[in-house]
């Protein structure tokens, strides 16, 4: 009984190396492989700017619109519990896409406007993300603490 309730070592150790890959590692290896160049002179550039604002908020305003209309013509509702700024923050947290984004930069823009959409592609995730998480923070009021590991069935 006690056995099946204690952490095994490959466990405990998964567990204390999941925020180190994924808010470090993932990252700094995801921006390694797209060679996105890291400059605030990339973003003066239309091309960044247009994509910037896509991610930011081109996507949340597309969502919520979207769901506004279902819920207008009666096709559907928001679930039990879920408001509209909890949507949009859901809506914020889609501009993340960093690399569906850089895909689809790619097959969209010739070599000359893809390294600008590249930086824009990349402070569009940024600042999606934060967005999605000041809404969400806002909507939800502060995070109660959670257990990292299930309980054992």
């Amino acid at each position: 009984m006690v056995a099946r309730e204690s952490f095994s070592p490959l466990e405990r150790l998964e567990v204390t190396l999941h925020p180190w890959v994924a808010f470090v590692i993932m990252p700094v290896f995801a921006l390694a492989n797209a060679a996105v160049p890291i400059s605030l002179d990339g973003m003066a550039h239309p091309v960044a700017g247009a994509v910037a604002l896509g991610l930011t908020v081109g996507k949340p305003l597309g969502i919520v619109l979207v769901a506004a209309i279902v819920v207008r013509l009666g096709w559907g509702n928001l679930p039990e519990g879920v408001s509209w700024l909890m949507l949009a923050g859901a809506g914020c947290l889609a501009g993340i896409g960093f690399t569906m984004a850089l895909f689809t930069a790619g097959l969209a823009f010739e070599a000359d406007h893809f390294t600008p959409a590249k930086t824009g592609v990349l402070v569009g995730s940024v600042a999606s993300g934060i967005l999605g998480i000041l809404a969400l923070k806002l909507a939800t009021g502060p995070l109660a603490p959670s257990n990292p590991m299930p309980p054992p069935a």
